[in-house]
């Protein structure tokens, strides 16, 4: 059975329900992880690096950070192969 964390602040989170999604829409997203990098990483060993404003692209209007203009070109094509599932950020 699951552990659940009765001070958890959204417990009963569902897809498609934002009601977890973090309100401070004035830092990004997981404090500007580039996640196109990090769905390159072998999961156990490489830890997620950081992007910079320099590369930010917005979705929901959440910021995201990236590495380079190459990633975040590539997040733009397709936001939601990389942003955090069920709107987890």
């Amino acid at each position: 059975m699951a552990q659940v964390d009765p001070d958890a602040p959204c417990p009963d989170a569902k897809p498609n329900d934002a009601s977890c999604c973090y309100d401070d829409l004035s830092v990004p997203v997981l404090g500007g992880i580039d996640f196109v990098d990090l769905a390159s990483k072998d999961p156990g060993k490489d830890g997620p690096a950081m992007g910079s404003s320099t590369f930010s692209a917005t979705l929901n209007n959440y910021t995201f950070f990236f590495l380079s203009e190459e990633n975040k070109k590539t997040f733009v094509s397709n936001p939601w192969n990389y942003a955090p599932s069920w709107g987890g950020f």
